[in-house]
This record gives C-alpha cells, structure tokens and sequence, in this order.
C-alpha cells in the first residue's frame, strides 16, 4: 500500500512518484511523467499521470522554486506569540508582490541541538507562493481526480 505520492509541477514536465514502507523502511515503488502541455491540456495531462502511476492516495503536489520565494530570516521578536507578525514583516521585504497575495509558511531552524523555536535573531525559513498560483494547481488536480495531501517547494515530495 503506498505511503507517499507526489507530482511536481515542473518547468517542462509533470512527475509522479509512489513510495511504500515495507518492514521498517521505505522504498520506491514506480515513477511516471508526462511531457508538461498547454495550460488548457494540463487536467488531462494529471488525469494520465495518475492512470501511469496507477495509485488513488492522495498526493504532496510540488511547486518549481520559479512559482514560490524562498527565504532565511532573522527576525526581531519583542515576544514569541507575536512571532508570525515578525515573520510575515520579513517575508514582505522579499516579495516582489504584496504579502496580502500569497500563501506562506515557516519553519525555525534548530541550533546547536536546542529545539527549533522562535527567538529573537533565531533563523527562520519561510516559503511563499502567489494564492492563484496555488489555487489554480490545487483546482487542476482537483478537476483531474487527484485529492492533494500537502504542499511543497521544488523537490518531488513524497513524504
């Protein structure tokens, strides 16, 4: 039973991987892609990739690095519950857009074996895509029959 799908959004291709755990580890199954159409044939083009991957889990959909803004930050925190307000200050400083349009999320970086939490200078990855960039790929899967599990940047997640 498969345990991770992905499909990336490629610059020239749509790729799908299946990952199943068997025993205590986790191995690939099968790989499929499908050479990346017109935006019009994009469904259909899901709909094979799926057919190909012969799998119906739901799937982590990965975004090119082109679609989203990756980032480290260090932000000023006065308080760690207003962290995310810190957080959302230094994103926009590396938008090309206004934050008020995209989807983002973060993640503190651990240091030195201490726990990944929010604190004052602590370094912060945060990733950031346009809402209709995002909206329009979840509506393509969604139209092809493809029930999207998470989100990722870049890499074909299969996690």
């Amino acid at each position: 039973m498969p345990i991770g799908v992905g499909i990336e959004f490629g610059q020239t291709v749509l790729r799908g991987a299946v990952v199943e755990r068997r025993g205590a580890q986790t191995q690939f199954v099968r790989a499929a892609e499908v050479a990346l159409p017109t935006p019009s044939e994009l469904p259909a083009a899901l709909a094979r990739l799926r057919k190909d991957l012969r799998v119906n889990a739901p799937a982590v959909v990965g975004l090119p690095t082109s679609s989203a803004v990756l980032a480290t930050v260090h932000p000023l925190l006065v308080s760690p519950a207003r962290a995310a307000l810190a957080l959302h200050f230094e994103l926009q400083q590396h938008l090309p857009y206004d934050a008020a349009h995209a989807v983002w999320h973060y993640q503190w970086f651990a240091l030195n074996g201490r726990p990944a939490v929010a604190a004052s200078g602590r370094p912060a990855v945060v990733a950031a895509v346009k809402r209709a960039i995002l909206d329009e790929r979840l509506e393509l899967c969604r139209r092809a029959g493809w029930a999207v599990r998470a989100v990722s940047v870049s890499a074909l997640a299969v996690a």
